[in-house]
């Protein structure tokens, strides 16, 4: 029994040694990569600050995955007698990705931004789903389940139904976002990337076959290339600071002409650098739970009178406040489902006229659809400031108008 005693002490001893020295290798691992990172982003920031000065109006606007939905669905749109070239172009790039895909434009309906879905191209026969992920938004639960659900309910076989993933890099959606479908959808599913996919496929065929006559629609184009490549940090005039942070790169890493180990010394500092990010993620994601904990507790305190509610989704959250107006319910709502935003939606699935019209005077600024009254972007730093001042601006106009 002794023995079976100090055995155990032993293993417990050698797990606990384990574990410390794990720590200190997590620890000095962050501050390797914390180290390298302050130093990069100090050459980045003085090498920035040296640029010739540059506007692009994408920029000036801060596009977000709405934006880049709405640019991409009208470049699509574009039609000469019916004939729609860009469109065609970009059905043509597929095919030369492999994917499968040999379809023509005959009477092609483009939306984006509508059922939720952010591009859709629905044909006579049939429709691609294009999710814009470019600023990383997580995968809201079965997304892309639902919008395979929406467009078979418009009469398409889902034999005839493509989807396309479309990130910054290419990455794939997560498991949970495709319910039951993912099997049935291995020959008609594609992920694309912007850097990789759609910047080379709009510089160097798309932009280069605009007729001279198309001023705006080229200016558009090139004004978007540029944006794009801002992104990546691929603009002409960021040659000079790419090249100085590569060559502090290779100081730091002592990399040499062996190009076998040099792709090793890059390789596990890559790693090393997505272990630090899957720590910070996790943080993030803590931190962004007790965000939503500590605004639904402030609604309770700032508007006793009045019941909240709270949805949290994969990744994601909804809380608000309950509103009536004449009878009918109507809810102040601040929600993450891509980006992050705020402002009034329906509470029973209908918009109502006379909300809507109470409404009015709060929301020139605000976009509507179907689901909200009228919604606007936001922040975590600025999210819940913004909805209790628009909350505190609607309860005397509800008094006002009783």
């Amino acid at each position: 029994m002794n023995e079976e005693i100090q055995t155990c002490d032993k293993i417990f001893s050698l797990v606990s040694g384990i574990n410390s020295k794990n720590n200190a290798v997590s620890t000095a691992l962050f501050d390797s990569v914390n180290e390298l990172s302050n130093s990069l982003i100090s050459i980045y920031q003085k090498e920035k600050s040296e640029l010739p000065y540059h506007i692009n109006i994408v920029d000036l606007l801060r596009a977000n995955e709405n934006a880049h939905s709405r640019i991409f669905a009208e470049l699509l749109k574009q039609n000469n007698h019916n004939k729609y070239d860009i469109l065609e172009s970009f059905y043509n790039y597929l095919q030369t990705i492999n994917f499968n895909f040999d379809k023509k434009p005959i009477n092609p309906q483009i939306t984006s931004e509508k059922d939720r879905i952010d591009l859709l191209i629905l044909d006579t026969d049939y429709a691609i789903i294009i999710e814009n992920k470019i600023h990383g938004a997580s995968d809201q639960s079965e997304q892309l389940a639902r919008y395979i659900d929406n467009v078979k309910s418009k009469g398409i076989k889902e034999s005839q139904i493509w989807v396309i993933y479309l990130t910054r890099d290419g990455n794939e959606p997560e498991n949970q976002s495709w319910r039951n479908y993912k099997d049935t959808f291995t020959e008609r599913f594609f992920p694309l990337s912007f850097r990789n996919d759609i910047l080379p496929w709009l510089e160097e065929t798309v932009l280069p076959n605009c007729r001279i006559k198309d001023v705006y629609l080229k200016s558009t184009i090139e004004q978007y290339i540029d944006h794009l490549k801002g992104i990546f940090e691929l603009r002409i005039n960021q040659n000079k600071m790419n090249k100085e942070i590569q060559n502090h790169i290779k100081q730091v890493l002592e990399l040499t002409s062996n190009p076998e180990k040099d792709h090793k010394v890059l390789r596990n500092k890559l790693n090393e650098l997505q272990k630090v990010e899957g720590y910070i993620n996790d943080m993030l994601l803590s931190a962004e739970q007790e965000c939503w904990q500590k605004w639904l507790n402030q609604l309770k305190t700032d508007f006793p009178n009045y019941e909240t509610v709270s949805y949290p989704f994969n990744k994601g959250h909804t809380i608000g406040i309950i509103l009536e107006y004449k009878g009918m319910q109507f809810r102040a709502l601040i929600d993450t489902s891509g980006d992050m935003y705020y402002g009034f939606a329906h509470a029973n699935e209908k918009i109502h006229p006379e909300i809507q019209e109470l409404l009015k005077p709060l929301l020139s600024e605000f976009k509507g659809n179907q689901w909200w009254y009228g919604w606007k972007n936001t922040s975590f730093e600025n999210g819940y400031d913004r909805l209790k001042a628009l909350i505190q601006k609607v309860i005397p106009l509800i008094a006002e108008n009783k």
